[in-house]
């Protein structure tokens, strides 16, 4: 704490001729709660764009095995780079504006989630999506360009899975006043099923005493595995990035 005080107090009464070191270091004290809550009215002037986007691939019919995505202008995904326009979202998260699932709203079984990407972590950060135990570390500068570039995407590729099994893809046009799809395509994920579907392995932790070598405590624990839902889940992966390459000539997942 008093390595932080005085970190501030250096903040606060460095001359002049140090006010942009002085000003670097006072960032530094912010946290990725408090960068979050700088973009959220930025982020929330964008959030109707997207549920509206979402909104509108809701509606489409399932998009035929023939059909190809074709963009009218040209795409970005770089997310190390202020030139990122491009990024993606599944549909129920869009719907959502990238607030938590829950019981009412559940996510896709196939949930590509884009973790890492700038645009769908910027809306849940700014939607309540992480818990505060995870947003208290210092906002380093390469999370604060995750932010910016987050906020400054004018498209998105939104993702839906259908009762079929396929899963199709919408290019929304963030851009105007009312947003619009550009372009749609699918792709049908596929795995092994000798690979077996879901299990759980239960087993004990046992914990002793260094010194006695007594059982001080045992805990019964599970681990659920489900090596089909696994491998599904990275085809979808595997084939969204090789429809977007192909199709828009950008790369399909961060």
């Amino acid at each position: 704490m008093w390595k932080r005080f005085g970190l501030l107090r250096s903040c606060l009464f460095l001359p002049l001729a140090f006010a942009t070191v002085a000003a670097s270091g006072c960032n530094l004290l912010k946290t990725q709660k408090q960068v979050y809550a700088e973009a959220k009215p930025a982020a929330d002037a964008l959030r109707p764009k997207l549920v509206a986007a979402a909104a509108l691939v809701e509606k489409k019919p399932p998009t035929p095995q023939t059909s190809k995505c074709k963009a009218t202008k040209p795409l970005t995904f770089d997310p190390a780079s202020d030139a990122h326009n491009t990024d993606y979202m599944m549909l129920e998260e869009a719907k959502r504006g990238g607030a938590p699932a829950d019981d009412q709203h559940k996510n896709e079984s196939l949930d590509l989630y884009f973790g890492t990407n700038p645009f769908p972590r910027v809306m849940r950060g700014t939607n309540g999506f992480y818990p505060d135990y995870m947003m208290g570390d210092p906002a380093k500068d390469d999370f604060k360009d995750t932010v910016r570039r987050g906020l400054n995407v004018k498209n998105v590729v939104i993702v839906r899975e259908l009762r079929t099994g396929a899963m199709d893809y919408f290019l929304v046009d963030l851009a105007p006043a009312a947003p619009t799809v550009v372009c749609a395509g699918t792709f049908t994920p596929t795995a092994d099923p000798a690979l077996g579907s879901a299990h759980t392995e239960e087993f004990q932790v046992i914990t002793t005493n260094r010194r006695t070598g007594k059982v001080v405590k045992t805990d019964n624990k599970s681990v659920t595995s489900d090596p089909y839902h696994t491998a599904l889940f990275l085809d979808a992966e595997a084939q969204l990035a090789i429809h977007m390459k192909s199709e828009l000539g950008i790369a399909g997942i961060e």
